[in-house]
């Protein structure tokens, strides 16, 4: 596994890589439990958003991307 990605020449962690595509996934998760309204089964909706930012950047970190 490499220690860093390489972008156009611009050598980037694979952190910040992963943590850029939670940022985009846990959006549309979240948009996802709204429209299903999945989200009644949750309490604290802010606390989720979270877990699902931490969950997604590190599995996207876990298997390599």
């Amino acid at each position: 596994m490499p220690h860093e990605l390489s972008a156009f020449g611009i050598f980037v962690s694979p952190w910040l890589a992963a943590c850029a595509g939670a940022c985009v996934l846990a959006p549309l998760t979240a948009w996802l439990l709204n429209v299903t309204e999945g989200s009644r089964f949750f309490r604290l909706h802010q606390w989720t958003f979270l877990a699902m930012l931490v969950l997604y950047a590190c599995a996207l970190f876990r298997w390599g991307w």
